[in-house]
């Protein structure tokens, strides 16, 4: 019996043998051979086998890869002697080797080693190039080019294959992923049909409410979504129609559109809600920042009637610098002790206000506007990171946001993680952000950059920030494509969508995510 050492050297050699019938070493297969009782394992395998046949043995199957200009990889035996199976891709990226899922002893992988000598010829005319290469083919313009589902890679100077999956990491402006899958290197840097890039209205100034048939949407600049029996459920203030207002997304249609606060008892009403957030734990207790009466009401359980709205934060009507007082209060989050959180965009500060207070403790900033690590300059939205006790803030004035620990004194001083090279639409700038939201599972910060017209993301640790919708240059526009000085962003507890309040177009867009 030969020994697996000398089977590896004769399946080498056999493919020397085969390969020397050409003189050029453009049409060579080098192949390197794995363990014995080890499979293929594709990214892809509806998209990467190229093909499923039996032979006679493991060198008739390296054979067959080598005829297939596709084939990059094979395996034999697997899941029955003398099955031949090629795939195109790689065992770095594109696939691994794994253990034979019926661990047969003959199993084996064998795989074409791709260097860069072997596309020397790459750009040069087809007409001049009497050679015959199985890495290039002749293309439109009679040129040598990568055969199809590849690329050409500059670093390396090879052509190298395409990501046949979605959400496959790519670099915008290369053809990386798989055309003839429908899948393009979208500005997100991932593998995906354009169509994700573009945005579906599901509320305009057209859209009216179910129940009256009033308006529902004007001046929309805030919005939060949650979830009732596993469905999308969305709240918004309306800063022009002074209301507040909830739909449910059923991912193929927007259902009971309503108004939920408006006015209640007497003369009382909202005057410019800003930021809406939901208690699901409580009862759904329903809190909204009214900007201009310089307030945070409390609707118990999502009404005004019995008990009436409760001011839980400031003095309605008064605004002021004092710690009883609040000015211009924007964004607001809890902490895990039921404290609340308050940008105070004039005070250029944000307070902290324990349940049933009557004055908020300074957090962060210092009351004058700037741009040191101690100060603010018209803070808008923020975030709380309840696992590790971070408080997060979008800085507008600044065109940053900061981040704060809360587990150490205050004033807390402030890091900068994203923007803070001035206001600017290159990619490690922002301009005039206005909220956020932050991923529990990737630790992203999605990040409303009003005046650039788009939403950026920028994942943790990053210096720069990758567009998730809108224009990545800072054009405005109206169409499916863009965005006009969006201010609010939120996405639903799978993380499936991304809905953002475009608010000079007066609509609701909703994006799908990758």
């Amino acid at each position: 019996m030969i020994s697996q050492q000398a089977r590896r050297c004769w399946q080498l050699i056999i493919l020397i043998i085969y390969c020397s019938s050409s003189s050029h070493q453009q049409y060579r297969s080098l192949v390197v051979l794995s363990n014995s009782g080890s499979q293929f394992q594709p990214l892809n395998p509806q998209a990467q086998l190229l093909s499923t046949t039996l032979l006679p043995t493991f060198q008739s199957c390296a054979l067959a890869c080598n005829n297939h200009i596709l084939c990059r990889v094979f395996d034999f035996a697997v899941n029955q002697s003398n099955q031949c199976r090629l795939f195109e891709g790689n065992i770095n990226t594109l696939g691994s080797i794994v253990s034979s899922s019926l661990s047969s002893p003959t199993s084996n992988v064998g795989y074409v080693k791709i260097t860069s000598d072997l596309f020397t010829d790459y750009g040069r005319s087809c007409l001049l190039n009497k050679i015959v290469s199985r890495y290039l083919t002749c293309g439109s313009s009679l040129t040598l080019e990568c055969q199809p589902h590849s690329y050409w890679d500059n670093s390396s100077s090879m052509c190298l294959p395409q990501i046949p999956t979605l959400g496959g990491a790519c670099t915008w402006g290369v053809n990386m992923c798989r055309e003839d899958l429908n899948l393009t290197c979208l500005q997100i840097y991932k593998c995906g049909p354009i169509s994700y890039m573009v945005g579906k209205t599901l509320l305009n100034n057209s859209t009216l409410t179910s129940d009256t048939g009033a308006p529902a949407l004007t001046g929309v600049i805030n919005i939060v979504t949650y979830q009732i029996n596993g469905l999308s459920t969305i709240l918004f203030g309306d800063v022009y129609l002074k209301q507040v207002v909830r739909f449910f997304d059923y991912g193929s249609s927007v259902n009971n559109i309503t108004i939920v606060a408006k006015t209640w008892s007497g003369s009382d009403q909202l005057y410019e809600p800003y930021f809406v957030y939901i208690d699901t734990q409580n009862g759904y207790n329903m809190y909204v920042s009214d900007t201009i009466y310089a307030r945070i009401l409390l609707f118990s359980g999502m009404q005004s009637v019995s008990p009436l709205p409760q001011v839980v934060a400031g003095v309605s009507g008064s605004p002021g610098s004092g710690p009883y007082q609040i000015n211009m209060p924007k964004g607001f989050a809890f902490d895990n002790q039921s404290r609340m959180y308050i940008a105070e965009m004039n005070n250029h500060r944000i307070m902290r206000w324990s349940a049933n207070a009557t004055y908020g403790e300074l957090i962060a900033g210092n009351g004058t506007a700037g741009n040191g690590s101690l100060q603010l300059r018209w803070p808008r939205g923020i975030y709380i990171d309840k696992i590790n006790d971070l408080l997060y803030v979008v800085d507008m004035g600044n065109s940053r946001v900061q981040r704060y620990s809360l587990s150490g004194s205050f004033p807390a001083v402030g890091t900068t993680i994203a923007g803070g090279n001035g206001a600017g639409s290159a990619s490690n700038q922002l301009n005039s952000p206005e909220s956020l939201w932050i991923s529990p599972k990737t630790g992203a910060i999605y990040i409303a950059d009003k005046s650039n017209h788009r939403i950026q993301r920028w994942d943790s640790n990053a210096t720069r920030g990758i567009t998730a919708a809108g224009s990545p240059t800072g054009t405005s526009g109206s169409d499916a494509y863009h965005l006009y000085s969006p201010q609010g962003v939120a996405i639903d507890a799978n993380e499936t969508y991304m809905y953002v309040c475009d608010s000079t177009n007066s609509r609701i867009q909703r994006f799908t995510l990758l």
